[in-house]
């Protein structure tokens, strides 16, 4: 594709006739140029400045290099990034459905397609829209091959959209949240298209240099078109080294911009009589500004009767819209009197043919006057009935307007409910591959089967029958979790009571040990002092021992107290190990006892944090679906 004609005039630089060298790289001949060439008033330049500068003319894409390249209106793939555009200004939105509206109309878009439309377009709306607009660039387009949703991203992908565009979005196209989004990827296409359009090359025309323009933009465009032209010839001629053809080239563009110039000044002569006028009428008015405060209230007055004027304007539009449909209506009402009549004339016609050939007598007459009475009557009370029968449509009309304005209330407030269950859209978790959102079709309001006003889904079938599965599955769920949850509260408090059960064991085994160690420390106590009795008791016999003098006697007793001795050593040694054997047993029960709350507590504890756990996960997940029974129990 042929590079695209900047839309504004590029910054100008002056030709110097002295300095300019051709393409070719050869010295020009001056002897050449014409005496038109001779009186250039410094006619600005209309290339635009290439990479590289002064030093690098042919740093650009016409470069050798890439002389071959075609360049596309297709940008290359960018990341992802915030769209800077005000997408959900409503100013933003009206213009942006304008440029679109404007261009559906204006490429013979085959479908029925308004502002309101645009303003929130249903699922099949946005559908063929989208598919219209991506058929201008791809012919082959939703063929079948892939989902409507993979295949509108991956088609903004290709085409270069830089910002991300969500596959759960083009599902739900007119919801608020997300048609914002897509009116502008929308926009962006429409522009990218448009750009496209106005992209097509002309070829090389005679008489270009003499050609008129309405505008400085239009004068920048064929400006720009006639330099890239040269461009394009000059460096095929200096590509083939044909300076000959360079030096003509450059003549042909110095006369083309010397036209212009031409014709800009007097232009410009134009103007300043024009400005000069347009002086001395503000020099008259500046004049007359005495008169301005006057002048601005009753500006302000006409604004204000200008708001009621259109206010009244749009009230007569909405009247005369139905004044239309009365008419088209009362229209077909006389269409069909008419055909009556005629059959009623035909039939007069007829009884007059009789009547001529009938004598009548006086009877005959009265009875014909009464019948004529009976059928005047007849069609008062049918007028009437009529009357009747309009008043009451006009009354079931608006009462069915009324109704369709609650149920469309209805619907938004279902369709988001519908969400916060899960249900929308068909890819949701509760959704289970069928369709809940409904999108009513004023359409197929007179339709008997209901799905078709509701968008294709089935209220009483399945949608209802779906719901009411689910609610006995969340009721089953409360049931469940409400069961669980008093069984915890009987198993913590049978805990807590278990608890308290063994910490009183533990106080007992505790008080037992501190009385068994009184015990204890008395018997060891007693034992002692009859120790200390018994050794004084040895001492005195030593004493008696050693005062004796008899050796026999001395042995004698010398054996029997060692016997005595060795008796209460017996003893003692006996009741101490018997003492050691009763405080090691009571340790022994005090551990075990102390071991035994221990585990019980951490079980206890373990046992509390599990259901502390269960109870917050079930409240997360009843958080949309709760019994009120368990609610009002749970608050009890």
């Amino acid at each position: 594709m042929a590079p695209k004609v900047p839309s504004r005039r590029k910054t100008l630089s002056v030709v110097n006739e002295n300095s300019r060298v051709p393409l070719g790289g050869g010295t020009p001949d001056r002897s050449k140029k014409t005496s038109r060439s001779t009186k250039s008033r410094g006619r600005m330049s209309m290339a635009p400045r290439m990479a590289g500068g002064e030093n690098n003319p042919r740093g650009s894409d016409f470069s050798p290099s890439r002389r071959d390249r075609r360049k596309s209106i297709i940008p290359p793939p960018t990341t992802a990034k915030t769209d800077p555009r005000p997408l959900t200004d409503k100013a933003y939105m009206n213009a942006s459905i304008r440029t679109v509206l404007q261009f559906l109309n204006s490429n013979g878009y085959e479908y029925p397609v308004s502002h309101k439309v645009l303003t929130r377009p249903s699922g099949k709306d946005f559908s063929q829209v989208v598919t219209f607009l991506l058929r201008k660039v791809d012919h082959t387009f939703m063929d079948g091959t892939l989902k409507f949703e993979d295949e509108v991203s991956m088609a903004f992908k290709f085409l270069g959209y830089p910002f991300p565009i969500s596959k759960t979005a083009l599902v739900a196209a007119g919801a608020p949240h997300t048609w914002p989004t897509l009116l502008g990827a929308l926009t962006w296409l429409v522009e990218l298209l448009q750009c496209e359009e106005a992209d097509v090359p002309e070829a090389r025309g005679e008489g270009d240099e003499a050609a008129a323009f309405s505008s400085l933009d239009e004068l920048a465009i064929k400006s720009d078109k006639q330099f890239f032209l040269y461009l394009a010839d000059a460096y095929s001629a200096f590509l083939v080294g044909d300076d000959k053809k360079q030096e003509i080239l450059e003549l042909e563009l110095i006369d083309f911009f010397e036209g212009d110039n031409q014709v800009i000044l007097g232009e410009v002569e134009r103007l300043t009589d024009v400005n000069a006028g347009i002086v001395e009428t503000v020099e008259d008015l500046m004049k007359r500004s005495e008169d301005l405060p006057s002048m601005e209230k009753k500006r302000e007055a006409l604004a204000v009767d200008l708001e009621k004027f259109h206010s009244l304007v749009a009230q007569m539009e909405n009247h005369k819209a139905t004044c239309n449909q009365n008419v088209e209506e009362r229209t077909a009402e006389f269409k069909r009197h008419d055909e009556e009549l005629e059959q009623v004339t035909l039939r007069v016609d007829i009884l007059k043919e009789k009547l001529k050939t009938q004598t009548f007598s006086v009877d005959d007459v009265k009875k014909m006057q009464n019948q004529k009475e009976r059928i005047m009557d007849s069609i008062e009370r049918v007028s009437n009935s009529k009357q009747a029968y309009n008043k009451a449509k006009w009354e079931r009309e608006m009462e069915f307007s009324n109704l369709l304005e609650q149920l469309e209330a209805l619907v938004m407030k279902y369709n988001s409910e519908g969400k916060e269950l899960a249900l929308i859209p068909e890819s949701a978790k509760n959704a289970q591959g069928k369709r809940f959102m409904i999108e009513i079709d004023k359409a197929n309001a007179h339709e008997v089967d209901q799905s078709k006003f509701l968008g294709g889904v089935d209220v009483q079938n399945v949608a209802k029958k779906s719901i009411s599965e689910l609610k006995t599955k969340y009721v089953e769920q409360t049931a469940e979790a409400k069961r669980e949850f008093l069984e915890l509260q009987d198993t913590l408090e049978s805990s807590k009571k278990l608890s308290k059960e063994l910490l009183d064991g533990i106080d007992i085994f505790t008080g037992k040990q501190a009385k068994h160690e009184e015990g204890l420390n008395r018997e060891i106590e007693g034992q002692e002092s009859i120790l200390k009795i018994r050794l004084k008791e040895v001492e005195s016999v030593e004493t008696v021992v050693s005062a004796m003098r008899d050796p026999v006697s001395l042995e004698e007793a010398i054996t029997k107290n060692q016997r005595k001795c060795a008796e209460l050593e017996v003893l003692r040694l006996q009741y101490q190990q018997d003492s050691i054997l009763r405080k090691r047993a009571v340790h022994d029960e005090i551990e075990n006892a102390i071991r035994l709350c221990h585990d019980h507590t951490e079980y206890q504890q373990k046992k509390v944090l599990e259901l502390d756990s269960f109870i917050q996960d079930s409240k997360n997940n009843l958080d949309h679906v709760v019994d009120p029974n368990f609610r009002g129990s749970s608050n009890e």
